[in-house]
């Protein structure tokens, strides 16, 4: 009976990872999912990497306004940030506020970057 337990096991698929959901989520333009996965994972572990990663989610698909205010909310939330991590996300803020000044928001999604995954 032992063996017909760990062969049955065997053949169940891999879960997938949340974190590999959210990620494969926001890359397919799937922000709605992905931003949500992303919220819950910031809300069992509160670690705002999790919130620096629905900005991404979110420049990654041209909605500037709504990755800006999270780009903003991680750097409130993360107080033990290195200079170079602030820097990053204050990097992505201009950048996502310089496509908002040219108008482009809401097109195509740029080049997808990475998610801190």
């Amino acid at each position: 009976m032992g063996a017909l337990l760990a062969s049955t096991a065997q053949a169940a698929p891999p879960r997938k990872s949340p974190e590999r959901e959210a990620k494969k989520a926001c890359l397919t333009g799937n922000v709605e999912k992905g931003v949500a996965i992303l919220a819950e994972l910031y809300v069992e572990t509160d670690d705002p990497t999790w919130l620096f990663n629905q900005g991404r989610c979110f420049e990654q698909n041209t909605r500037h306004v709504e990755a800006i205010s999270r780009f903003k909310e991680y750097l409130r939330k993360a107080t033990n940030l290195s200079q170079a991590e602030r820097t990053e996300a204050e990097s992505h803020i201009a950048e996502c506020e310089t496509a908002l000044a040219f108008g482009l928001s809401g097109g195509l999604a740029k080049e997808p970057g990475r998610l801190h995954l």
